[in-house]
């Protein structure tokens, strides 16, 4: 009934005025106006507006673009007035207390993010005599909290602009809303609408309840009803009222899991102690007596021996000793059982490094720098005294880019994924670290130093790595470089032995990674967390990585042995930091810095064609 009496009562008004209107006289893409690009608006999404430039002269226009929502309105322009929507619009209503209404303006051209396009407007009915008519309508305007609620006004349903309003204009008289949003209370009101501007702020009240959980074993993931919904110990978050199964987990522990109640508004703790480790024992016999046994990267100590409480699963054994050919082995540990480890390890033929350089790296004997292939391959350097060892990545193809599993985090600069393929190659077991650095250079940049320089370097620019690698093969006789970005992805997502997981050798970020969550806001040695499939640790977090490449977009054609753009300003960085959120530690995360400069959370580690 309401809308048949304001439809006959616009109808009688429109034939009584003089013919007003709103019209568009053009539209049109202004590519070289990069305001949006420069001066981001960030719509709801967390996607940068388009920027539409409409020109008139007259002010008072109200903009909707439909349930996506004007993000930001700016009348503060001569003869403008600037309109952010979000990507992917496809129309605009314009709505003016004296032209009356355009509706449902179709765009000629797709909406795309951080463009700006350009609408001229053309305005009738301006006449004197009718400035001072009295339309009957005024404006009501809602302000709602939460921004997603549904707002009915009298029975019809309206939506919300991105910040929560709402600009209506109406007759004058009784009128009526509904407000609703999941987990908040409703309301509803009527009001009446007199000659002024009516305006309301509401917000609704959240009847969620608030559930915290935290965990003593540190990196252990929370669950609620087996959903993940943090990595790091801890998590905060609202809920309906309700029962839930809590649980936390980490790989190699007993789970635990505990039952909570939650009533309408009610604020709850659940503090789950320690994990149970899941152990098993390494019985290792090896001669020559006391070479050096090392579990996933610790050293334990020397054969022969029982090495108790070490983690069940698949673990790798590196039994070492000067003088003999390094032995790398799989121990597949299970709990509460013993697996046992026994032979002999076999005297290296020991390869003598390049003639000493005039900066005393290298020197030409195995005691200043030589290399051993040991059992699976992969081979190992002496560069006075400092070992480092290169993991062998067999060649293949592979998906890089944002693949199904790095799901909603993946950046659109990851984007298209694309299949590259790749020849053999070996990549550094570890990051650079601190003592390799200073037994090549003969100094430390680093800020973070530590006992034993098993930290890695840091504070080294891509031009300072190129100086490096250069004195690095002068010492060996090999040909070292930085990996490629392909390289680098390939490697981290574990080669020819990939799970698919998210970060460089599983789905637990805290298992794998030092970042934002665990470090302390600092470095860690190299190869203290799990490494990937390939036995590579650090390649998500601890600190960025420099790659060989200039930094360009992807194509979304098939490449082989890719070496990225032939030109550009910033050199690739991967991998993510110590001081950076998970998101940016996935194996897919790429981002980019200027070679010459260095900074506290940037590395690198190196690779070496076959």
């Amino acid at each position: 009934m309401r809308k048949a009496l304001l439809s006959i009562f616009l109808s009688i008004f429109c034939l009584a005025a003089v013919a007003q209107s709103i019209k568009v006289k053009s539209f049109v893409y202004d590519e070289k106006d990069l305001t949006p690009q420069i001066e981001k608006v960030i719509d709801q999404n967390g996607e940068t507006c388009a920027l539409i430039r409409i020109q008139t002269i007259d002010k008072g226009f109200v903009f909707d673009v439909g349930l996506l929502g004007v993000t930001k309105t700016d009348d503060n322009h001569v003869g403008e007035v600037w309109v952010y929507v979000p990507r992917g619009v496809k129309f605009m209503t314009i709505r003016h207390p004296k032209y009356g209404t355009l509706s449902r303006y179709p765009f000629p051209m797709s909406i795309m993010q951080a463009r700006t396009y350009v609408m001229e407007l053309a305005t009738s009915g301006r006449a004197d005599d009718d400035a001072d008519k009295d339309d009957g309508l005024t404006y009501f305007v809602l302000s709602v909290e939460p921004a997603n609620a549904t707002v009915t006004v009298d029975n019809e349903l309206n939506s919300l602009n991105a910040d929560g309003s709402l600009v209506l204009l109406l007759p004058r008289g009784d009128h009526s809303y509904s407000i609703q949003a999941p987990g908040y209370e409703p309301q509803a009101a009527t009001f009446t609408l007199g000659v002024e501007k009516m305006t309301r702020k509401v917000s609704l009240e959240s009847v969620m309840a608030t559930l915290n959980v935290s965990c003593a074993t540190p990196g252990a993931s929370i669950y609620v009803n087996d959903q993940l919904q943090a990595s790091d110990s801890r998590w905060t978050g609202t809920l309906k009222a309700g029962s839930y199964h809590v649980e936390a987990r980490k790989e190699g522990y007993h789970s635990v899991k505990e039952s909570v109640s939650l009533a309408q508004k009610e604020s709850r703790s659940v503090s789950i102690p320690a994990l149970k480790a899941r152990t098993g024992v390494i019985n290792v016999n090896y001669n020559p007596l006391d070479c050096e046994v090392w579990v996933d990267g610790k050293r334990l100590g020397t054969s022969p021996d029982l090495f108790k409480d070490v983690m069940i699963g698949s673990r790798k054994v590196t039994l070492k000793k000067d003088g003999y050919v390094t032995k790398e082995l799989t121990a597949q540990v299970k709990e509460g059982e013993t697996v046992v480890l026994s032979g002999t390890l076999d005297k290296a033929a020991v390869a003598s490094g390049a003639a000493g350089s005039s900066d005393g790296v290298g020197g030409g004997t195995s005691a200043s720098s030589g290399v051993a292939v040991s059992v699976d391959g992969a081979l190992e350097f002496n560069v006075k005294g400092v070992r480092f060892v290169m993991v062998p990545v067999q060649g293949g193809t592979f998906t890089m880019g944002a693949t199904a599993e790095q799901g909603s985090d993946a950046y659109y600069w990851e984007k298209p994924a694309h299949k590259v393929t790749l020849s053999s190659y070996y990549i550094g077991q570890t990051e650079v670290t601190q003592e390799l650095w200073t037994a090549v250079m003969g100094s430390n940049p680093s800020r973070f130093k530590g006992k034993g320089s098993n930290l890695p370097v840091e504070q080294v620019s891509w031009n300072d790595c190129q100086e490096f690698i250069k004195k690095l093969n002068a010492a060996t006789g090999k040909r070292f470089r930085l990996p490629t970005e392909a390289e680098w992805e390939y490697a981290a997502r574990g080669g020819s032995m990939s799970k698919g997981y998210k970060y460089s050798g599983g789905n637990d970020i805290g298992s794998v990674a030092w970042y934002n969550g665990n470090s302390d806001s600092k470095t860690h040695s190299v190869a203290t967390k799990s490494p990937n499939e390939l036995g590579i640790y650090d390649m998500s977090g601890n600190v960025w990585e420099w790659c060989q490449d200039w930094y360009g977009s992807y194509g979304s054609g098939a490449e082989t042995n890719p070496t990225g753009a032939t030109s550009g300003s910033y050199r690739v960085i991967r991998g993510g930091s110590w001081s950076y959120g998970a998101r940016c530690c996935r194996s897919s995360s790429r981002s980019n810095f200027e070679p010459s400069n260095s900074s506290i959370l940037l590395g690198f580690r190196l690779a070496l064609s076959e």
